[in-house]
């Protein structure tokens, strides 16, 4: 009997771990808050700070590594959105702080994988 309990469990929270990142594969959240709170001083015309986020993409790539670990320092300081800009509920700053660094902690790992030479040894010719 505990051994059906402890299969149960473990489906369980595979199901949510696979559900909960689903959610944060497509950016949903990202996308609409960049949109709603960014995009609007950080764009091609009103490029504030010398930061666009109109074309940010929302897959971390080694590219964009250091604008979004930017990104998040500034919203989780509140520096960002400025006091002045229409500020986001707390739910929806937590929300998008919870995606872009579960983003950025999956590219660190992967980074951090393909650097580490026992996990990807060097090719001897």
């Amino acid at each position: 009997m505990m051994l059906s309990n402890n299969h149960n469990l473990a489906a369980i929270c595979i199901i949510a771990l696979s559900a909960s990142t689903t959610g944060a594969e497509d950016g949903a959240t990202g996308h609409a808050f960049l949109n709603s709170y960014c995009v609007k001083c950080h764009n091609t015309e009103k490029h504030n700070g010398d930061v666009r986020l109109d074309q940010l993409a929302l897959r971390v790539t080694g590219d964009n590594h250091e604008l979004w670990k930017e990104v998040v320092h500034n919203i989780q300081r509140g520096d960002m959105p400025l006091d002045d800009a229409r500020q986001p509920i707390e739910d929806e700053r937590q929300a998008f702080l919870s995606e872009a660094i579960g983003s950025l902690t999956r590219y660190e790992v992967y980074a951090k994988e393909l650097r580490d030479p026992l996990t990807h040894p060097q090719q001897t010719s």
